[in-house]
């Protein structure tokens, strides 16, 4: 039995850090035929479920991880950088020909450019027997998966919840952008959504700079979903939570930026692992600002 089972994806990341990126503004400037020489080179798993896998395992709860992973020249790479972290992978589809690569170009500031290519044949737990396996676990958590569609990932989340597991979850900006008639059936079957706040913004079709969350938002734009509780990250502003009426607040964690890929997923998995052990929604939030910081002061490949 697990704790938490982590689906969604799993990218093989080439990390590459130095002083001949150029940049200008928030952009990096490279000359088309030019050849950049970094000082840094590290690889690294990375993909919204697998970050979340790691950092709840860190955090001290038994972990699998449900992914596709192709059968290809990172399949075994994959799996002993999984087994190092002692992430349980037996969950994991195998698939031929199935890619997902990310090169990140990072900034000096820890800020990060990502150059992804992901096959489109990715798999997509569809079956009772594989449903049962993912079932043997208290929580799940659901990462943003924008090449399955809303429908099939409300059907997933219905069955844990029918099951009485405690289902978290995560939607993109390309999602939050649908018909919001389209996100309903997903959002029904969410006990907590994890979102940032542009996410938020584009979901409930508000500009950011108009939403006061200091306020009860839920009520506002969320008010049909009376028992979700809703955590929306606002970078280094903090974070927010909604719940039974009360509004959350938690502040960022102060950190030297080294690199902030995956701060999103450390706050998740920091908020999902203290969740599982005190169901306190202000506890959660705590753990997932410390986690987060903790992350985006080191190097990753540490």
């Amino acid at each position: 039995m697990y704790d938490l089972v982590s689906i969604g994806t799993v990218v093989f990341d080439l990390f590459f850090k130095g002083e001949s990126l150029t940049f200008e503004g928030e952009r990096f400037e490279l000359a088309i035929g030019g050849k950049y020489f970094v000082d840094t080179f590290y690889e690294n798993l990375g993909g919204g479920a697998t970050n979340v896998a790691v950092g709840a395992k860190k955090n001290g709860l038994q972990v699998g991880l449900a992914a596709t992973i192709g059968d290809n020249v990172f399949k075994k790479l994959i799996m002993e950088k999984l087994d190092e972290q002692e992430i349980d992978h037996s969950l994991s589809l195998i698939e031929p020909d199935y890619y997902n690569v990310s090169a990140v170009l990072v900034a000096g500031s820890g800020d990060r450019t990502i150059v992804n290519y992901r096959s489109k044949n990715q798999m997509m737990y569809s079956t009772p027997e594989q449903f049962d396996k993912l079932s043997q676990t208290k929580m799940v958590y659901l990462a943003n998966l924008p090449s399955i569609s809303l429908d099939d990932r409300a059907t997933m989340l219905k069955y844990f919840k029918d099951k009485s597991i405690t289902t978290f979850a995560n939607i993109g900006v390309a999602d939050c952008k649908k018909p919001f008639a389209e996100i309903r059936n997903f959002l029904s079957n969410i006990d907590v959504l994890i979102i940032n706040c542009h996410e938020f913004s584009e979901m409930v079709r508000k500009p950011y700079e108009e939403i006061n969350f200091k306020e009860y938002v839920k009520d506002q734009y969320l008010g049909e979903f009376k028992d979700l509780i809703l955590i929306v990250t606002d970078g280094t502003n903090g974070s927010y939570g909604y719940y039974d009426g009360k509004v959350f607040f938690e502040p960022a964690v102060v950190a030297e930026v080294v690199d902030a890929t995956g701060a999103g997923d450390a706050y998740t998995a920091g908020f999902i692992s203290e969740y599982f052990k005190s169901k306190d929604v202000q506890a959660g939030m705590h753990n997932g600002a410390k986690y987060s910081s903790e992350i985006v002061s080191r190097v990753r490949s540490n």
